[in-house]
């Protein structure tokens, strides 16, 4: 997220999509410039692909690109990719 935040001129918004916003300890090394173009969106990575795009479009969530990274079990980061590639779908 850092990274991103670095280049404001590319990366106008930056969202973070998670079960919980960024925690504190982390948003902390950001400036409040960087910390204002952060924005949350809760999202269960595990639910079905409609329901995740259902939140991401409830929060009016446009993007050219999506990075995504997580801490996942195998067989959690199988399910996990299965939801995003569903979700590429552009009817979501």
């Amino acid at each position: 997220m850092r990274v991103l935040l670095e280049s404001p001129q590319r990366w106008k918004k930056v969202w973070a999509a998670s079960r919980r916003p960024p925690p504190e300890e982390m948003m902390a090394l950001l400036s409040d410039e960087q910390r204002s173009r952060v924005e949350h969106v809760a999202c269960d990575f595990l639910a079905k692909p409609e329901e995740i795009a259902q939140e991401l479009k409830g929060k009016g969530v446009k993007a050219d690109y999506v990075f995504f990274y997580s801490y996942a079990r195998k067989h959690v980061f199988l399910a996990l990719r299965k939801t995003f590639v569903n979700c590429r779908d552009p009817h979501y």
